[in-house]
This record gives C-alpha cells, sequence and structure tokens, in this order.
C-alpha cells in the first residue's frame, strides 16, 4: 500500500520504487534515522518555502535513491525492518546480510552468517561465492568472498593431484576399477 507510505525508495539500476514508513524505520535503527533525516532536510532544502505551511522535517513524502542493492534483496530487508521478519533464501542471502551490516541491523546479520554456515556445510560454498560477487563492491561480501575462497583453494589442491593421477593414461583397464572409471567421482587416494 504505498499511499500509507511516506518514504519511497527508489532501488537499483531500475531505480524500482520500494515503499517505507519513516517512523518504523528511524525507530528500528539509528543509521536509519540519520539517513531518513539528512535527506528530509535535503529536500526541504531544495523545496521552495511559503510562508502559509509549516512542516515538520517528518511530514512530506520522501524519496531516497538506493543504487547499489537488487530489488528483492531491497524488498526482502525493508520488509524484516518493518515487521522483524525475513525470508532469508539462498538467492537474497548475500544482499540481506549487506544491508544487516549497512543499516546496524545485527540480529537479521546474525541470521544471514547461520544461514550462509547452513548452505557452506551442506556444499554449496561455490555457488555462494557466486552469488557473493553480486555485491562485491560491498564490504560484507568482500570479506564473505574472501572466507568462501580460502576452503575452496584448499579443496581444489587437494583434488588436485587426484585428477591429474585420474587423467594419466593407464594401460590398465579402467572398468576393472569402480573408483576410476571416467563417470564415477573419485573415491580416495592409496598410495
Amino acid at each position: 500500500m504505498p499511499e500509507m507510505c511516506d518514504v519511497t525508495f527508489l532501488v537499483g539500476k531500475e531505480k524500482a520504487p520500494v515503499h517505507g514508513v519513516k517512523a518504523i524505520m528511524a525507530t528500528r535503527s539509528r543509521y536509519m534515522y540519520q539517513l531518513l533525516l539528512q535527506h528530509q532536510k535535503q529536500s526541504s532544502v531544495e523545496r521552495p518555502k511559503t510562508k502559509k505551511i509549516k512542516d515538520s522535517p517528518f511530514s512530506q513524502k520522501l524519496t531516497i535513491t538506493i543504487p547499489d542493492y537488487q530489488i528483492g534483496d531491497f524488498q526482502a530487508f525493508l520488509k524484516f525492518v518493518h515487521s522483524g521478519k525475513a525470508n532469508i533464501g539462498f538467492n537474497n542471502v548475500i544482499g540481506l546480510l549487506c544491508a544487516s551490516v549497512e543499516f546496524g541491523f545485527s540480529d537479521l546479520r546474525t541470521a544471514c552468517m547461520q544461514f550462509i554456515q547452513r548452505c557452506q556445510s551442506q556444499g554449496h560454498g561455490l555457488a555462494l561465492l557466486d552469488l557473493a560477487w553480486t555485491y562485491q563492491h560491498k564490504r560484507p561480501a568482500q570479506k564473505l568472498i574472501c572466507q568462501l575462497k580460502v576452503p575452496l583453494q584448499a579443496m581444489t589442491q587437494a583434488t588436485t593431484p587426484l585428477m591429474k593421477a585420474s587423467a594419466r593414461p593407464r594401460s590398465q583397464d579402467l572398468s576393472a576399477n569402480p573408483a576410476l572409471t571416467p563417470h564415477s567421482p573419485p573415491v580416495g587416494v592409496t598410495s
């Protein structure tokens, strides 16, 4: 219900409108309060003043551009800001993590990190790394990229000798040993 909202965020390169309520956002985060207040002051300076109307700094609708978030991620973030609930999923966890750090929501940050750890433990580190590059300009994503690269590099280094060994031509029949068949993953290395 955009008509009930008093702030519009123009999100992403497309500048898609995402609506919110200033009072709720300002009470949830000191950073959000400062952001809203700063933009409110800027808009009141740019707006011509009339003698008849004396507005409080929070009385008129406000528009703020947020170019560096994906629309769905910022919508999920604002839903959390307004309701305290977030639907954290594989496709929005990086954007939510970055927004939680940038706008000062430690509880959302903790939930995102727990979700990321679960994904890593289930072997989805490489997919998370790909998603993290979307927000490579944000510090939380940069840290996550570094954290995800280290285990992946170690895993790559550990499997490289095995890959080289299985890539060597052998005189023996590979089908006799199911662990070395080209279509099955390597089982283990014995010396």
